[in-house]
């Protein structure tokens, strides 16, 4: 099999009912001209200056015309203009940038680089062509997005090439964390021609105000409160809070003097004391002395990371955070992320509208001097793309039991509930498992009672507490835990660990809250029972005859997806988790699963595919007596710029294996299709007329024209329905075609494939097996044991000799354990 990214099949798809949508894409009239390349070196006397003041610097000569009327683009560190803006030797400026009532001294360097043809971005885009993606290709969009964004970034604050214009009132997400909300624009290839997508934007930073503004916001506290000081608990959660971030000093002696925090004293400003000149000296009286009186005297101080022995402290009230600061939002709590969804949902009609006021407000286009120097028109109107909505697939529902159960109920007569969360009374949750044993016999399931509904401590040792029924194993382990324990994390993931790698025993989790409310709760008893049922080997639906079509008689389908920890964990050396499952039936509804990490950090790639694939499949073939003769295979979470990386690192090698491991079965390689689906992307069609009823899209709508590349296989699909906000489609990439799927068969099997969750009564937003892989690598994350790491420091040395921090290159000591032998082969990750 030759393994090279698919084209488009020659048929275009015609199934479905056409719709008319708009699609948050405006389109550019461009003649790709030739660009000339030009490094940027920006020096304050001797040092290197910073990336951000390296973006002052160009600014400034942008401002001052040093590049002519329409100034060039500029990424970071690279200039692109349509001239050359220096001959061999290089040309260099001073620059002078005034803040704060100061002034530095710059030295800016520019060298020519290289001539850059964007012909190859012109080539790719039509529709027969020859080119490929390669690092042409995104070298151009490189420089075309440098562009689009060059003037809104100059003016903005920006995060994640996100612009973020000043707002009246500052929005706040529980704990002191601020929300900003902007908008993002990009250059997205389509067919014979460029787009600039157009979104909305939400992230988290650290609020620029004074310490003693945000406090009360971070303790849920009043104002007033701080003036009797803080407890050993207030302490310990603003320290966490403020550790490692930047502040600048707001007293009049040593105005906006910034420092990064060390920690937060455990002593009030009253009780500290530190050294000057020999003689101990009390915090509160040294700055009496210099005219200023603390407000907060009861209020710690911050300890920040100086060069000296001894510690330097400055009262909080003498603080602000510093602005730009960006607050990781994979460090969100549940409840953050939470309160982050609710406000930053939005309708379709007003998403399009906020995007609109923003084109014509902030990325103003039309009188853009940088597009203007490159000769790139924007449309100011979105695009119109034709669309067709798929039919729902038929499902088959029990014919042995009541309508509304399972096809194929499971039996649940040996169960332990174990209740951690103290603010329910037993009494309360004895009559809601009531209510969940008769949801479960509704579905058609046997339950009976609980062996036992025990309280404990969810301070406990948990392989102690589950020891105890380890050598009578139930059916099933409930764990009624609380929303938050353990000083801030949760039992969740220690629960399943335990039981899932240890004791080889399914579990349930329950929020003891949902608990509460009667009616509530008699819903979320028909989720957990969606669950419980296919944890318990049973299935809660499946298609009907023929409506999957794999060509094939004798086929699996696999879901992988990679965990990516955050930038802090990532330099600690937290290794990424690859995750892995495959269909064992027919049906396609009963999956095992597979995971393991990948030791080389920042790796997108999983390292262990092939033993992980071929061990599955030596499962299928156990089960059904035969070996598969086609695979369809879809991958989570790969740009388009890893898709070369992906054809050779995992599928040669996967193949490679696949011949083998075949060839040992005296049989024939297996076709391979594989899929790969992105869900962060900005695409958002809209369908202004017959919309559901929340103004998205019907489920089942595809778009694979227009917005898309025409020689690639893709296609937008939305598959499921939003309950509120704008639905996100799912973007799939079909990079190998082994199955020579048409592209109706690909969109209609994709589709159908979006219904078979067992966690869900509805179809899903992407295909079940990529949805199930994702949920086990987002658990398994918990599970990883590794030694942490800090970064080699810079090396000095003089302009470019000098050597960056470097982070850890590999895991160390990294290891995570196997889920038991007695479950590994169950459902057990739903």
């Amino acid at each position: 099999m030759k393994l090279e990214i698919a084209s488009r099949p020659k048929e275009r798809g015609t199934a479905g009912t056409k719709v008319k949508l708009i699609a948050n894409f405006l389109e550019i009239t461009f003649k790709f001209p030739d660009v000339e390349m030009h490094n940027l070196e920006v020096r304050q006397q001797k040092n290197e200056a910073k990336k951000r003041e390296k973006g002052e610097v160009f600014s400034k000569m942008s401002e001052d015309k040093v590049f002519g009327p329409n100034p060039p683009a500029y990424d970071g560190s690279v200039i692109y203009s349509r001239k050359r803006l220096c001959d061999g030797k290089g040309r260099e400026h001073e620059v002078v940038l005034a803040s704060d009532g100061s002034s530095k001294r710059y030295r800016a360097t520019i060298e020519h680089i290289r001539t850059f043809k964007l012909k190859p971005m012109q080539e790719y885009i039509k529709e027969i062509s020859t080119q490929r993606w390669d690092e042409t290709i995104q070298t151009s969009l490189r420089i075309l997005n440098s562009f689009l964004n060059t003037t809104p970034h100059a003016k903005y604050q920006t995060f994640n090439k996100a612009i973020f214009p000043p707002v009246k009132n500052k929005a706040f997400l529980p704990g002191g964390i601020e929300l900003l909300k902007g908008y993002c624009q990009k250059i997205r290839p389509g067919w014979g021609r460029l787009f600039a997508n157009v979104d909305i934007y939400a992230t988290t930073c650290y609020p620029s105000m004074p310490v003693v503004e945000i406090i009360p916001r971070i303790l849920s506290k009043k104002k007033d409160d701080l003036i009797k000081g803080l407890d050993a608990e207030d302490i310990k959660i603003i320290n966490k809070f403020f550790r490692d971030v930047r502040i600048k000093t707001i007293y009049r002696t040593q105005p906006n003097k910034e420092y990064k925090v060390q920690r937060i004293s455990s002593h009030s400003a009253d009780d500290e004391y530190f050294r000057i000149r020999g003689e101990r000296k009390n915090i509160t009286k040294y700055y009496q002395e210099w005219g200023m009186n603390l407000q907060y005297p009861k209020l710690p101080c911050i300890v920040i990371k100086e060069k000296r022995p001894e510690d330097c402290h400055i009262p909080l009230e003498f603080c602000a955070i510093s602005p730009g600061q960006k607050y990781p939002i994979d460090k969100l709590s549940r409840i953050q992320r939470q309160s982050m969804i609710e406000q930053t949902v939005i309708a379709p009609s007003t998403r399009f509208s906020v995007i609109k006021k923003a084109i014509d407000n902030y990325f103003k286009h039309q009188s853009d001097p940088a597009l203007r120097s490159i000769g790139m028109e924007v449309s100011p109107e979105f695009s119109e793309v034709d669309g067709r909505v798929l039919d729902p697939p038929k499902i088959t529902t029990s014919d042995k039991f009541a309508k509304s159960a399972y096809l194929q109920p499971a039996h649940l007569k040996d169960w332990v509930v174990y209740v951690f969360d103290k603010e329910v009374p037993m009494e309360h949750i004895d009559t809601r498992i009531n209510i969940l044993i008769e949801v479960l016999t509704e579905k058609g399931m046997t339950a009976t009672r609980p062996r036992t509904l025990i309280s404990e401590n969810p301070q406990g040792n948990l392989k102690y507490i589950f020891g105890k029924v380890s050598k009578n194993p139930p059916q099933l382990i409930v764990c009624i835990i609380p929303k938050r324990a353990n000083g801030g994390s949760t039992l969740y993931p220690e629960i399943k660990e335990i039981c899932s790698t240890d004791l080889g025993i399914p579990t349930q989790a329950i929020i003891g809250m949902n608990m509460r409310d009667k009616q509530r709760w008699k819903q979320i008893c028909y989720n957990l029972a969606l669950k419980i049922n296919t944890k318990l080997g049973g299935t809660n639906v499946k298609l009907a005859e023929n409506e999957l079509n794999f060509k094939s008689e004798k086929y699996i389908v696999f879901g992988a997806d990679v965990f990516h920890p955050g930038d802090m964990d990532k330099k600690r050396g937290h290794p990424s988790v690859a995750a892995i499952c495959a269909s064992m039936d027919k049906d396609v509804t009963k999956y095992f699963a597979r995971y393991s990490i990948n030791l080389k950090l920042k790796n997108e790639m999983i390292e262990d595919i092939r033993d992980m694939a071929i061990d599955l499949l030596e499962q299928y073939r156990k089960r059904n007596n035969y070996l598969p003769d086609h695979i369809i295979f879809y991958r989570d979470g790969v740009a388009e710029g890893q898709f070369k990386n992906v054809l050779d690192e995992e599928l040669k090698p996967l193949y490679a294996e696949l011949e083998r491991y075949y060839k040992g079965h005296k049989q024939e390689t297996p076709k391979l299709t594989y899929i790969i689906v992105q869900k962060r992307h900005h695409a958002r069609p809209s369908e202004e007329e017959n919309a559901d009823k929340n103004g998205n899209c019907k489920p089942g709508t595809i778009v694979d024209s227009v917005i898309v590349v025409p020689q690639h296989f893709t296609f937008f699909l939305q598959s499921h329905t939003a309950l509120r906000g704008t639905a996100r489609p799912a973007y799939y990439h079909v990079i190998l075609n082994g199955g020579e799927f048409t592209a109706d068969e690909m969109q209609n099997l994709t589709n159908k494939l979006c219904y078979l969750s067992a966690r869900c009564n509805t179809p899903i937003s992407l295909v079940t097996p990529v949805h199930y892989a994702h949920n086990i690598a987002n658990l398994v994350k918990h599970f990883v044991k590794y030694d942490e790491q800090q970064p080699q420091k810079a090396k000095p040395g003089r302009g470019r000799q000098s050597v960056p921090s470097t982070f850890p290159e590999h895991a160390k000591n990294a290891s995570c354990p196997a889920a038991a032998s007695n479950i590994e082969n169950k459902m057990h990750f739903v």
